[in-house]
């Protein structure tokens, strides 16, 4: 049995090793926007031996030039379904407002390595630790002040957001767009609006992850946000978890904004919105380390 385990985790490692992102796919990258950005394309090897592509983003000067000092980073999580391309605009968004920023994929999207994704699947829990993974990436990089380091994500990227932020202590704030409040009433919703899809949970997601059970662990800034027109993740529930949450913590409807794509509040607002996020995150990140906080 044991020579048996030991070749299977050789073959799982080396199928990991031997996999090679395939950048090639992507027309669009930080460097043809206007102006160009400087960016990295980095090969991650998570802590379950997948490769997963991210691109991580130097912070801007006032002067549009790279910051030649640490400055406070963000790790930009995606929405279900969403490639590295599609986050360009908030990429720039923050990187011009003197953010690093981290940007990264899922596994079984985009350049990332393959994964099983099945219809009807909410979230994965693997999707944490892709995340993990990549804010262990974050953490070490040259750029970054690590007393200064922020999770945003939009949809199912908030709901791992969250369950990053309540595992990870060095997370100091999370920027939760279209955040669920529980999985129950996310069901209801999901049932009204889309009667003929079935929505569930793998078995070995955590409950602890929840978004309504993290705000009882979390001891950082939250920024809830919801759009105004939202119907998959409707302005009650962050409303309730922004109620119950008993630390720093702001909340937004995002007007004429939907949930998710083209609807989004960042999509809809642009500017504006990004002004917003980057006021939340340097008013909260400038603040002394929240009480706990392990690195001080």
């Amino acid at each position: 049995m044991r020579p048996l385990m030991i070749a299977l985790a050789f073959l799982v490692f080396w199928g990991s090793a031997a996999y090679a992102l395939d950048w090639s796919i992507y027309s669009s990258t930080p460097s043809m926007l206007q102006p160009p950005l400087e960016f990295h394309q980095i090969e991650i090897t998570t802590t379950d031996s997948v490769k997963i592509g991210a691109w991580f983003l130097p912070p801007e000067d006032t002067m549009g030039n790279v910051a030649p000092d640490r400055r406070p980073a963000v790790l930009l999580l995606p929405a279900e379904g969403t490639t590295l391309p599609d986050q360009l605009p908030l990429i720039a968004g923050l990187v011009h407002r003197g953010f690093a920023v981290m940007a990264v994929e899922n596994r079984g999207h985009g350049v990332s390595q393959a994964f099983s994704v099945q219809p009807g699947v909410a979230v994965y829990p693997e999707y944490r630790v892709d995340a993990a993974s990549a804010l262990d990436i974050l953490w070490r990089r040259p750029e970054v002040d690590t007393t200064k380091v922020a999770v945003y994500g939009e949809s199912q990227g908030a709901v791992i957001a969250m369950a990053l932020a309540g595992r990870r202590p060095e997370v100091r704030a999370v920027v939760a767009v279209g955040l669920l409040r529980d999985w129950k009433s996310y069901y209801a919703s999901m049932k009204k609006l889309h009667p003929e899809k079935q929505v569930y949970l793998p078995k070995t997601w955590e409950k602890r992850d929840d978004p309504d059970k993290v705000i009882h662990r979390f001891n950082g800034s939250i920024f809830f946000v919801t759009g105004e027109m939202d119907l998959e993740t409707p302005a009650w529930m962050a409303r309730e978890l922004y109620g119950k949450y008993p630390r720093p913590k702001e909340f937004w409807i995002a007007p004429n904004a939907g949930h998710l794509g083209a609807d989004s509040p960042a999509r809809t607002l642009g500017e504006p919105y990004y002004d917003r996020i980057t006021e939340f995150l340097n008013r909260e990140l400038n603040k002394p380390p929240h009480r706990g906080w392990p690195y001080s």
